[in-house]
């Protein structure tokens, strides 16, 4: 509709897990899709792309995530006992974790060097899914 060129690359996930390949892992540390890869992000705002990525990975990933290893819990009892689905719909929570504990691992702030929305938005799923 707006004829903007673009490459559409698809990634067969494994056959056996489901999970995403290697190389698309390098793209976005969880494996999840999409993912959009723009060398020239705009607004003029150079954290522009984190500060929609890290908003919308609250709701979109993180909680998600959350909510899934609550049920798990709920539904398995004791996860040591747990099969390998089980198991991986875990880890989906373990990897949001530790994408946003690397980022601020290195960053003040999710978005850049001020705090914005973005901030805010992460901030709700730690204590509600606590």
């Amino acid at each position: 509709e707006l004829e903007i060129p673009y490459q559409l690359i698809r990634y067969d996930r494994d056959p056996q897990t489901r999970l995403a390949p290697k190389e698309y892992k390098e793209l976005h540390p969880t494996g999840t899709a999409p993912v959009i890869v723009d060398d020239n992000v705009k607004p003029d705002n150079p954290n522009f792309a984190d500060y929609l990525f890290w908003y919308h990975f609250a709701n979109g990933t993180m909680m998600p995530a959350f909510l899934v290893d609550l049920v798990v819990k709920l539904l398995a009892g004791n996860t040591e006992n747990s099969n390998a689905i089980v198991e991986t719909l875990q880890q989906r929570a373990y990897r949001a974790m530790d994408l946003a504990e690397r980022r601020l691992g290195t960053n003040d702030y999710f978005a850049g060097n001020e705090f914005t929305a973005a901030d805010i938005m992460i901030i709700f799923p730690l204590p509600t899914m606590r």
